[in-house]
């Protein structure tokens, strides 16, 4: 990132993260102009209206920094999650970490968002600043550490918004997915209303190993389709998903463990779901740019579909509408690589399933077309 010379001030990410300005942070930490680096941002900033450009880098881009991004106040790149720990202890390492957290015994405990901010508070050289919200939401989670330099208080947490209902289309892709999971299996649900739908079409038990968990686990462990103790490190919903983790049955971790690729590809039949904003007919995935805007980070697709791939009799599903606003999600070649091709097993839509498995380039094109709108077949595969 630029400004290498400036002490780097690292904010965790996430649901109910911290918003504190970075210039509080600063004058209580001594840090003179400090370059400021941010995550996957769900509330906005309003310290980022007063922030020189160059000053701020996202490894995230999307959500509530989509117009910073825009005006050249963020300079937006894009990690995968389970290289952020490796880089926060390399070119990225911090001199001040901040983190969400509340008052546990003489420390603190992370709140709903755990991620690779635990990383940056382990590795900051200076120490870490503590953004205490009032009403966050008490979830198992691991102790902040590092040492605590300066704890300030944050404006109260708003409740987690609910997610719009999914339309026809995307339940019944969601049912579709749901089919393809085995019993027992471990899986993943990625962000969006078509993953949200597998998870609520599930009939049969499952383990949950993934990046982030919403009320959907609730409802799976109230239908009894939760063989263990889950884990994720983030968490966004409501008192019924707290009150699970509170009872035993969600763990939240950090990054380091929850998108480490070697461990979820230990697990057999590892199941990953995701969607995305577009795939190729090679089979790569785009979940990061449209028309050259960034939407959204690479955030743990890449680990998840990877480790799905690798598992013993694991599965990597990537789950989209064949049509978006009248554009074809399935395209001649994607705007930006996020997955390779070579880790999605099957791609899904409404009219059908492309395995890709053991499919060489022409198989794949053919099979991807098959599943693209039909006005848009002819032009992806005229072959």
């Amino acid at each position: 990132m630029d400004r290498e010379k400036a002490p780097l001030m690292v904010f965790g990410d996430g649901p109910w993260a911290p918003t504190v300005d970075p210039g509080t942070v600063a004058e209580q930490c001594g840090l003179d102009d400090p370059a400021v680096l941010l995550g996957w941002t769900v509330e906005d900033l309003p310290w980022l209206e007063a922030v020189p450009s160059g000053r701020v880098t996202s490894m995230s881009a999307g959500y509530r920094l989509g117009p910073a991004i825009a005006a050249g106040v963020v300079k937006a790149r894009s990690t995968a999650i389970s290289a952020m720990p490796a880089r926060l202890a390399a070119e990225l390492r911090p001199a001040v970490a901040v983190v969400s957290a509340r008052p546990a015994g003489t420390g603190f405990v992370f709140g709903p968002s755990v991620g690779w901010a635990h990383a940056a508070a382990r590795l900051a050289s200076k120490g870490v600043v503590v953004d205490v919200r009032p009403g966050l939401p008490a979830y198992d989670a691991p102790p902040v550490p590092g040492e605590i330099l300066a704890v300030v208080e944050g404006p109260p947490v708003r409740p987690a918004p609910a997610g719009r209902p999914p339309t026809a289309t995307e339940t019944a892709i969601g049912a579709a997915v749901a089919a393809l999971i085995p019993p027992g299996a471990t899986v993943e649900f990625g962000l969006g209303t078509i993953c949200e739908a597998a998870a609520a079409a599930l009939s049969v038990g499952v383990r949950i190993r993934s990046g982030m968990v919403t009320d959907g686990l609730v409802r799976l462990e109230q239908r009894g389709l939760l063989l263990d103790r889950a884990e994720a490190t983030y968490a966004w919903g409501g008192d019924g998903l707290a009150a699970l983790s509170a009872g035993g049955r969600l763990r939240l971790v950090p990054s380091d463990e929850s998108h480490d690729v070697d461990r979820l590809a230990a697990f057999e039949e590892f199941t990953a779901v995701n969607s995305a904003l577009e795939v190729g007919v090679d089979g790569a995935v785009n979940v990061e740019v449209l028309d050259g805007r960034p939407v959204a980070g690479i955030g743990g697709h890449a680990d998840f579909c990877a480790a799905a791939t690798r598992s013993s009799r694991g599965l990597s599903i990537v789950a989209l509408p064949a049509t978006r606003r009248g554009r074809s999600t399935i395209v001649p070649a994607v705007e930006k690589v996020s997955t390779p091709g070579t880790d999605v097993g099957v791609v899904m839509t409404e009219y059908g399933v492309a395995d890709l498995r053991d499919a060489d380039d022409d198989e794949r094109r053919r099979r991807l077309a098959a599943v693209a709108g039909p006005q848009f077949r002819d032009r992806l595969n005229p072959g």
